[in-house]
């Protein structure tokens, strides 16, 4: 008989529903919730034990045992572990150089076959903020990019610590939508991307390629609270997707019709923070998420300092297009001064405006929320002024390239900062 314990040493404490296999005889079962296993009726003789996880191959990594003698009417007790993340990172990418020690590890399968991916080019980027006396305030953008292997396998090396980047994959005219990547404090991340294949589309001026339809799948998913209870009215909808949904009153939402592959579902409601998650979707199965929104606590502006406020804007081309004066700019001094309760009380002034509250979808406006274009409902019910950063407000005739919505030249534009995506609560 073999018994023994599965140890989780990246995420920490035991590994759950993991598969332990002895080979040779090929018998195998499943670790319980405290790890354990247990495998009757070997035959005698010297096998080798090994470990299967999603975990493991998302890294690529084997865990078996040396040989291991089992002899009739013996028990062999045996400990298997997932190495830790200080080990992952000096094996894959070589002894950890000061603080840039960190790693991104994953995998590109194709979303369609659910195949491995070989050649497809995965970029990470992200933004170095640097303040000194000479130059004043610095947000230098970065990016790191590296292509999947045979397999389908990939990894960035030397990453800074604390790391908040977006990543996506491209492969010619297929890519995955830009999803976050936050490692916290941990040493390495992890990230599985779907691509879909024959539907981006790559419009000109575009930095990547526009996520297409050629595949389409339908996501599930209940919104919980921190105590786990169903939070109803939250807008739920995945970034360039077609459309948006609503939770009912169990919590419960589902989008159809969206684009395979992988891609960030953006979830809010007045009084929580906004939640992203990455979500990969295939049309061969069902795709089904659990988000918990956490209450929204209002941060006083004194506690972000205007050195990173000012890098954040510049990130997302704000600084440059008010330098261009082609509209109108509404920042967060405004915003604070006029105490406003509702969205459209930021808009009121500004003439031949259509705003939410005025018939939201009507011929003459679009808003675009954090570089997205809004679908389903109005912002208005969604959005609280504390949240925002900064406004932008553009007539049809000057509506800049990013925003522009195809056949719908003649509209007014309003494009809404958050200060959650850019990061300054």
């Amino acid at each position: 008989m073999l018994r023994g314990v599965a140890v989780d040493s990246v995420r920490g404490g035991f590994l759950r529903g993991a598969t332990v296999g002895v080979l040779g005889p090929s018998k195998m079962t499943f670790t319980d919730s405290l790890g354990r296993f247990r495998i009757d009726s070997i035959p005698p003789g010297e096998y080798q034990v090994a470990l299967f996880d999603p975990l493991l191959d998302t890294l690529s990594l084997a865990v078996v045992s040396p040989p291991t003698r089992f002899v009739a009417g013996d028990t062999v007790e045996l400990i298997l572990a997932i190495p830790s993340q200080l080990a992952i990172v000096t094996a894959k990418c070589g002894a950890p150089r000061g603080e840039d020690d960190r790693a991104l590890f994953g995998q590109i399968i194709d979303a369609a076959t659910e195949q491995p991916v070989a050649g497809a080019q995965v970029t990470l980027s992200w933004s170095d903020i640097t303040i000194s006396e000479q130059t004043g305030v610095r947000s230098e953008p970065r990016r790191r990019q590296t292509q999947s292997d045979a397999r389908g396998y990939y990894r960035i090396c030397g990453l800074p610590a604390e790391l908040t980047a977006e990543a996506f994959v491209q492969r010619g005219a297929d890519s995955t939508g830009k999803v976050q990547i936050v490692f916290g404090d941990a040493l390495l991340g992890l990230a599985t991307f779907l691509l879909p294949s024959g539907g981006a589309v790559a419009a000109a001026g575009d930095t990547v390629p526009r996520p297409g339809a050629a595949g389409t799948a339908t996501l599930s998913g209940t919104v919980v609270d921190g105590e786990g209870k169903p939070i109803d009215n939250a807008h739920v909808s995945i970034t360039g997707g077609p459309s948006a949904a609503t939770t009912d009153s169990t919590g419960s939402f589902t989008l159809t019709g969206q684009p395979t592959g992988t891609h960030a579902l953006v979830v809010r409601r007045l009084g929580y923070m906004p939640v992203e998650v990455a979500v990969n979707l295939t049309p061969l199965r069902m795709n089904e998420v659990a988000v918990e929104m956490q209450q929204h606590v209002p941060v006083l502006a004194a506690v972000v300092i205007g050195a990173r406020r000012e890098a954040a804007l510049d990130r997302i081309g704000f600084t440059q297009r008010k330098a261009r004066g082609t509209g109108r700019y509404i920042e967060r001094d405004y915003i604070q001064n006029r105490n406003a309760s509702r969205l459209s009380n930021l808009l009121e002034n500004i003439p031949n405006l259509r705003r939410p509250g005025d018939g939201f979808g009507g011929v003459c406006t679009f808003y675009w929320v954090d570089g997205v274009l809004w679908r389903g409902g109005t912002p208005e019910d969604f959005i609280m002024p504390d949240e925002i950063e900064a406004i932008e407000v553009y007539t049809r005739s000057f509506v800049p390239f990013e925003f522009q919505t195809q056949g719908y030249d003649r509209c007014t534009t309003v494009a809404i900062w958050t200060r959650w995506k850019l990061r300054l609560f």
